[in-house]
């Protein structure tokens, strides 16, 4: 069973504590290799946020981080021209391309650079796979997988210590509105209709199974 955190730096320090217990491993590959750490939990939850605190952590104590974002390996998104609506929503596993996905952790892992792609949205609120530009990431002690996905069964033989980022529906709702208003362009009533009829109903089928799969879970309501 996972265990339950309120507050970061408590959180952060069992982290840290796996961390030091995965370098103290004697195996050669555990001295070498990048430590996996997952940051897993459904939109609006505040997982970037987290990952970006995490990464702070460790660096100030002298770790080198590299995060890895899965947001940037969705496929195209694709709008029906009758209603208007995205045909998938970022809760939908297979809308990111994980053959990509998994390539790139491999390579990391053996200690590799990866020209990670860019996921941009357009001025009325389309998300696409800029071609003409790609993001350069390098091998370092910790990487932290960071998405909705992130602990996936397909991900899970990589992953050293998985962290699952909870938060109350309405809290993550009202995140995700404010988002889609200011990066995407998205009316409030648009990202509440389509809250209603896909993504909250896909977020119980697909993210929250992987919150079993999480080594603690870090509750992130304020």
């Amino acid at each position: 069973m996972s265990i339950v955190f309120n507050d970061f730096e408590e959180a952060f320090s069992l982290v840290l504590k796996s961390y030091f217990s995965f370098r103290n491993d004697n195996s050669d590959e555990n001295s070498k290799r990048p430590c996996v750490i997952s940051v897993c939990g459904g939109t609006g939850s505040g997982k970037t946020t987290i990952s970006l605190k995490l990464k702070d952590f460790f660096e100030t104590r002298g770790e080198s981080v590299e995060i890895l974002e899965m947001d940037h390996y969705y496929e195209n998104e694709e709008y029906c021209g009758k209603t208007g609506e995205l045909k998938k929503d970022e809760e939908f596993p297979w809308k990111i391309e994980m053959d990509l996905f998994l390539e790139h952790v491999r390579h990391l892992l053996f200690g590799n650079f990866v020209l990670r792609p860019n996921f941009l949205y357009t001025k009325q609120g389309i998300g696409y796979r800029c071609q003409e530009s790609s993001h350069k990431l390098y091998s370092k002690s910790v990487l932290i997988i960071e998405g909705v996905h992130a602990l996936d069964s397909q991900l899970l033989e990589f992953v050293d210590f998985g962290v699952f980022v909870d938060a109350d529906d309405d809290v993550r709702l009202s995140r995700r509105i404010a988002r889609d208003l200011k990066e995407r362009e998205r009316s409030e009533e648009q990202t509440r209709a389509y809250w209603e009829k896909y993504a909250f109903k896909e977020y119980k089928m697909h993210v929250i199974p992987q919150k079993e799969r999480a080594d603690i879970v870090i509750v992130n309501n304020s």
